[in-house]
């Protein structure tokens, strides 16, 4: 039987992005964890690795 390995990841985000997660993961009746997850990886499973990003961030 081969089980699931899960790694943990910490990101930042502004608070528009966290208020947009928590009330996505509120309609998904998920916690912002498990939302988060979610999108991470359908994003990943329809962009892969060729996806770039096409605005400018301020680096901090």
């Amino acid at each position: 039987m081969t089980s699931k390995k899960y790694i943990s990841v910490n990101v930042l985000m502004d608070v528009q992005c966290n208020d947009l997660l928590g009330c996505s993961a509120k309609k998904n009746i998920r916690c912002k964890r498990h939302e988060a997850a979610a999108r991470l990886k359908d994003h990943l499973l329809r962009f892969g690795s060729d996806w770039t990003e096409t605005t400018t961030q301020k680096k901090q």
